[in-house]
């Protein structure tokens, strides 16, 4: 169901989601607008705050699949030389496990022969395929931030593939400054995150929310 609201700026009524997803609205332009029904703030998931879109009025973001927005790429943490701590190897074989449990579907297709096939996404992990299918060029790092919110009175990051869009599992704000970091050339939606889940810490904390 399209979730609607009026913005103040200039009183034009727009849409900013479905359901729980806003789509079309950032947490930051969330007083930005009147709702034209009730939604309690800790059952929304809002718009990925990407740098390249700041500036765009609520609702009138473009829709780019996922959660709205261009999922932010992230990797499990490395040192310099590339390895990761016992802390990250835990988290990761969690995460592991909520993947195998939630498998996605991705389309192949061949245009040659017009066929069209549904594959299994586990999301950057490999299992034993049916037969006559095989892994080739297989590729690891699937995962990135769809969406942020707030759940259980604590900032969340809602985590997905970026392959099929697949929904995975929620990670606090500590969890992902601890355990993950940006892909190259992602810092700069990182930080934008970061800043955002942060602030709906302080504003949970000082009862603004």
């Amino acid at each position: 169901m399209g979730e609607y609201a009026r913005r103040k700026y200039d009183e034009v009524d727009i849409k900013v989601g479905t359901c729980e997803s806003m789509y079309y609205l950032r947490y930051t332009q969330r007083n930005d607008v009147v709702f034209r029904s009730p939604c309690p703030i800790d059952a929304l998931w809002f718009r990925l705050p990407r740098p390249e879109e700041n500036g765009i009025l609520a609702g009138d973001f473009e829709f780019h699949g996922y959660m709205g927005a261009k999922p932010l790429p992230i990797v499990f943490k490395t040192d310099e030389e590339g390895n990761t701590s016992a802390e990250v190897e835990a988290h990761a074989t969690e995460v592991k496990q909520y993947c195998l449990e939630s498998p996605g579907i991705s389309q192949v297709k061949n245009d040659k022969i017009g066929v069209v096939c549904n594959v299994p996404c586990y999301h950057g992990h490999t299992v034993e395929l049916p037969k006559g299918m095989f892994y080739n060029g297989f590729r690891a790092n699937t995962l990135g931030v769809f969406a942020v919110g707030i759940r259980d009175g604590e900032p969340s990051a809602l985590i997905g593939c970026i392959v099929c869009q697949q929904l995975v599992c929620r990670i606090s704000l500590e969890e992902l400054k601890e355990f993950y970091q940006p892909k190259y050339g992602e810092e700069a939606t990182w930080e934008s995150v970061i800043s955002t889940l942060s602030l709906m810490s302080y504003d949970i904390e000082h009862g603004y929310v």
